[in-house]
């Protein structure tokens, strides 16, 4: 999912990859296929170092609000800020 925010492509390697070689396509092929405990901390890795528009690069609100049981205990410090984001898109009928 493209925001018009990020001009990555495929081969781009995020900036949050500085101690990994993974490109866009790489992440989005272990999203798709982890699961568990290893999917919740790659979202949760996405979620706490990416910009917030970022995010959304990679994962969907929909996404992130399914899964947020599992993501929580992976998101460090920024887990208030998921937590009222989630919040109030529910509030505006977003989620």
């Amino acid at each position: 999912m493209s925001t018009g925010l990020v001009n990555w492509t495929e081969d781009t390697v995020p900036y949050i990859c500085w101690d990994r070689p993974w490109t866009v396509a790489d992440i989005r092929g272990r999203l798709r296929s982890a699961h568990g405990v290893e999917r919740h901390r790659l979202m949760a890795w996405l979620m706490r170092e990416l910009k917030t528009p970022e995010v959304w690069f990679f994962l969907t609100p929909a996404e992130v609000r399914q899964e947020f049981e599992g993501i929580r205990r992976w998101l460090g410090p920024a887990q208030p800020l998921w937590e009222h984001l989630l919040g109030m898109w529910h509030e505006l009928g977003k989620l």
